[in-house]
């Protein structure tokens, strides 16, 4: 990356190097791109570097490059304390003077009359205006703008309709009659917001095609204790785990990896969640039932695809919410969740003959299967008075009952995955195409409470929610391998007859695990 120097007759060389991240950031010309990472990963840089190189990459008309951009921050403290203070780091008043006014404004026409003299030559003429957004009547200043690009600062905190308008005023500076625009765009950063957060729904579900989203690694690791009594452990995230890159931008901190090591002591989990490990927060409450699940580790960067010759393992949860959920194990013993099966509002029998078989014929065809149901699937069906495991072995896909429905050693055996790392790689691996169970194993499956006059009463057992369903489904996999012998489990193709067990499987390719 050029440095600021090259480009006029500033007095200091500022050299900007960067991230990994940020070269992808750099790289992409959606209309729309955020960058979520931990706190000090250089974000609000990156930021400021992508107006500025945009901002010399504008075609000139009559050797004049024209861009107005707005900076764009909650409140006025922290626009100037923050956005501001960043920008004036990278792009000195020597080159873009600020004015302090109704509207902040910095200006590179206060230079000469042209703007900023680029060395191949050329006039900058910069407008950059910073804006906060805590009044409405804010929002009315942004309505009346022209703009080239806008950057929203800390975007979690910013309602939508403040970026759908920025969007609305970008594209129309410089005009048509002045040459146009060479690129106009929305560029937000933010530390991770809540899981309820318009920003969620937008990258985590919604995948708008004009937006592009930009995860950056965690600052530190969380680590399970030697023991399960042991606290957990934080460190220095320094690649060590495969499929996780290194922390960014340590460089470029004095203390190097203390910055962040030095924040875990003092602060709530939650902050070191979201600011550190680079986290989603989450409004949850109570207490979840797997606290050593950690989505930075226990959570795959793109969905899993099962190995041809594995056979698949089945959990299945009954109801008037039937799940199941698809895994495979290595034979390293790495226990690889595939997929995630869901019915809502639907009878047993239509759910396992509209939605789950044809998903397995079609998705998952030519697998052997080894399934396991919810012990209370041997009762009559809330449908059809049928057996429900009838249901299952009548439409070709044989299934046993898990060896218990005792709900310690079903939590255990699933916790037992997530303790244990096995040659530098977790134990348990989970597909993000699994969008509701990752939801429970992050928090949403939580124990049961009640309030008693003398306080808060946490129940042994969860409470029953949209997550406890493939929570459930996910145990009673789990629970099977760890209790059921080799000889006794079944490993069966769709409509063949019984095979003989292969409940262990040949890795193949499991060294590409994330």
């Amino acid at each position: 990356m050029k440095s600021l120097a090259q480009f006029g007759e500033d007095t200091r060389p500022i050299t900007y190097e960067p991230t990994p991240t940020g070269r992808l950031f750099h790289g992409s010309n959606a209309p729309f791109r955020a960058i979520m990472g931990p706190v000090g990963s250089g974000k609000s840089s990156m930021c400021v570097m992508e107006l500025w190189t945009r901002a010399l990459d504008q075609q000139p008309q009559n050797g004049v490059r024209k861009v107005r951009y707005a900076i764009i921050r909650g409140t006025y403290g922290e626009l100037i304390n923050t956005a501001m203070k960043t920008w004036k780091e990278w792009v000195p008043e020597t080159i873009c003077p600020i004015s302090m006014g109704i509207i902040i404004v910095g200006d590179t026409k206060k230079i000469t009359p042209r703007g900023f003299p680029l060395a191949d030559g050329t006039y900058l003429d910069m407008e950059v205006l910073f804006l906060a957004q805590e009044r409405e009547e804010d929002l009315k200043k942004l309505k009346s703008l022209e703009l080239t690009m806008a950057w929203v600062n800390e975007a979690s905190e910013i309602e939508k309709a403040v970026i759908q308008k920025c969007w609305e005023r970008c594209r129309r500076y410089p005009s048509k009659a002045m040459g146009g625009y060479t690129f106009s765009g929305v560029i937000l950063d933010t530390n991770p917001p809540d899981e309820d957060s318009w920003y969620f729904e937008l990258a985590e579900k919604e995948h708008p095609s004009t937006w592009q989203f930009f995860r950056q690694p965690p600052a530190i690791l969380e680590m399970p204790g030697k023991s399960p009594e042991d606290p957990k452990m934080y460190i220095p995230n320094q690649g060590q785990i495969p499929g996780i890159p290194r922390c960014e931008n340590v460089e470029n901190h004095t203390a190097g990896f203390d910055y962040w090591m030095d924040l875990v002591p003092g602060n709530t989990r939650e902050y070191v969640k979201v600011f550190l490990l680079g986290q989603y927060g989450s409004n949850v409450t109570g207490k979840p039932v797997w606290p050593n699940y950690n989505d930075d580790i226990h959570c795959a960067r793109t969905e899993l695809e099962p190995f041809r010759g594995a056979p698949l393992l089945l959990g299945w949860d009954m109801g008037l919410t039937p799940v199941a959920i698809i895994a495979q194990r290595t034979s390293m013993g790495i226990l690889r969740v595939i997929d995630e099966i869901i019915g809502n509002d639907v009878g047993l029998r239509q759910f396992i003959r509209d939605v789950a078989k044809p998903v397995l014929q079609t998705k998952y065809s030519g697998h052997e299967i080894m399934s396991w149901s919810d012990p209370a699937g041997n009762e009559r069906s809330d449908s059809d008075e049928a057996r429900c495991l009838d249901e299952l072995n009548r439409a070709g896909i044989p299934t046993s009952m898990a060896p218990t429905n005792l709900f310690p050693p079903r939590r255990e055996a699933v916790d037992s995955y997530l303790r244990k790392m096995i040659m530098g790689r977790p134990a348990f691996l989970l597909s993000p195409r699994c969008v509701v169970l990752r939801q429970g194993m992050k928090g949403k499956y939580k124990y049961a409470q009640t309030r008693t006059p003398t306080g808060l009463r946490i129940s042994p057992r969860p409470e029953k929610n949209a997550w406890s369903h493939p929570c459930d489904a996910l145990q009673y996999i789990c629970v099977s391998i760890e209790m059921t012998s080799t000889e006794a489990m079944q490993d069966v193709p769709i409509g063949a007859g019984t095979q003989a067990a292969r409940p262990i499987v040949n890795e193949g390719q499991s060294a590409a695990w994330m």
